[in-house]
């Protein structure tokens, strides 16, 4: 059986709904915080080889410390486990704007070929994900983490691989045209990750964008 397991107990529909009532801002990021460990864990089981036949059923058994909460309460947090789920992300380092420079001058068909190559590495990850069940909200803003292996590189180096991602979002047909009618806006966020580098690739809702 393919089980993923997320670690300590997620908020209720009680706690959603006050943070909802604190400001306009707290029960959005109470959304993004537990939706982005639901991620973590999501991630990490596929890595370890779960992998769900999609359409299909899902079991989900809430493991509380005590019974003082009500079921339906517990149970509305498979938002957060699914929305977890529904990320879109890309394994390993794309090439930077200086890698891609450096192509360019080697001869007249190197550049032409890394941006081929990797644009269809990214076509393959978005596919995956969309057979998945991820989905984007055209037209909207994106959300790009850039996870590297070290911090040698600078940021709007790494960027510019966000054109492999798009030109692979249409490839796969997740994206129809990367024109601005459809992308309204882009967010870039750095970290280290020696052991997993990647990107992931995340709509920003109205609510994270207040």
């Amino acid at each position: 059986m393919n089980k993923v397991v997320i670690k300590g107990e997620l908020p209720s529909l009680n706690e959603y709904i006050k943070a909802e009532r604190a400001n306009r801002y707290a029960a959005a990021n109470l959304k993004k915080r537990y939706t982005a460990l639901c991620s973590v864990y999501a991630r990490a089981s596929r890595n370890s080889g779960v992998e769900f036949s999609w359409p299909c059923k899902l079991k989900f058994t809430w493991y509380t410390k005590n019974n003082r909460k009500d079921a339906d309460n517990i149970a509305f947090a498979k938002k957060f486990v699914l929305d977890g789920f529904m990320k879109a992300g890309i394994k390993g380092e794309l090439p930077s704007l200086n890698e891609y420079i450096k192509a360019e001058r080697a001869n007249r068909y190197a550049a032409a070929n890394l941006k081929k190559r990797y644009t269809a590495l990214c076509s393959v990850y978005a596919r995956a994900s969309r057979n998945s069940g991820v989905e984007f909200s055209w037209p909207c803003k994106l959300k790009f983490t850039w996870y590297t292996k070290n911090n040698r590189k600078d940021a709007d180096n790494i960027a510019f691989a966000k054109k492999f991602v798009l030109d692979g979002f249409m490839k796969a047909g997740i994206l129809g045209n990367d024109n601005r009618k459809h992308i309204t806006g882009f967010q870039d966020e750095f970290a280290v990750d020696k052991r997993n580098p990647r990107v992931e690739i995340d709509e920003i809702t109205e609510d994270e964008d207040a």
